[in-house]
């Protein structure tokens, strides 16, 4: 979670682009997956997402700039973030392919 915090807005459009191209038909399988497995850890999912806040927001956009490039980067930065706490929160069941597609927008 302090990673997602600290993000730049460099690595948001890292995060932005890896996820762009992403296969929504198989991503979807994981984000279900995830779903599943997050319900039996409901509060934690929404702890950590509280926790996390407005993250994905560039700065650029939390000044007020509607630049529909970055309105579309803190969308997908915001999908990823939902997506890797769906990993995080359900990992100890969550299949390793679905694990992996969860975080695939995040660098190592």
């Amino acid at each position: 979670m302090e990673r997602v915090l600290a993000l730049t807005d460099e690595e948001r459009k890292v995060v932005a682009e890896r996820r762009r191209v992403l296969d929504e038909a198989f991503r979807e399988k994981a984000v279900r997956a995830g779903l599943e497995a997050a319900a039996a850890h409901a509060e934690l999912y929404v702890r950590a997402r509280a926790h996390i806040g407005g993250a994905y927001l560039p700065a650029t956009l939390e000044e007020g700039d509607r630049d529909p490039e970055w309105s579309e980067v803190s969308r997908l930065v915001e999908l990823a973030i939902d997506e890797g706490l769906l990993a995080f929160v359900g990992q100890a069941t969550l299949h390793p392919n679905h694990l992996r597609e969860l975080i695939a927008p995040w660098p190592v």
